[in-house]
């Protein structure tokens, strides 16, 4: 390694043991180095692990709200039509309508002549 090397040169036997023996130590950056790449795995994982329920949790909700809207539409739509259906509405007897206006017309005619 780059760190053996470098320190071999300059350094004792015994000066190279204690440094491999600290946190700069050859052996401790690799160990370093793992715990770094697991503790990037087991966040990459749990961020994976959030998002999808994430999404999850976005498709139930949309769902619950088109069946909330759409049950209180409903109950309004179902009032409207029964109270509009409730209304009576007054028959219309055409036969009498036309026979009153020819009435108001001759009446009209025999004003005028």
């Amino acid at each position: 390694s780059l760190l053996n090397l470098s320190t071999s040169s300059q350094c004792s036997a015994e000066d190279q043991e204690t440094f491999n023996n600290t946190l700069l130590g050859t052996q401790n950056i690799v160990a370093i180095q793992t715990e770094a790449i697991e503790i990037s795995n087991e966040y990459e994982s749990e961020s994976t692990l959030t998002v999808v329920r994430l999404a999850e949790y976005a498709k139930r909700r949309a769902e619950y709200d088109a069946n909330y809207l759409d049950g209180h539409t409903q109950n309004i739509q179902d009032a409207i039509y029964e109270a509009v259906n409730s209304i009576e509405v007054p028959t219309v007897q055409f036969g009498d309508l036309f026979q009153q206006i020819e009435f108001s017309a001759v009446d009209m005619l025999a004003c005028i002549s």
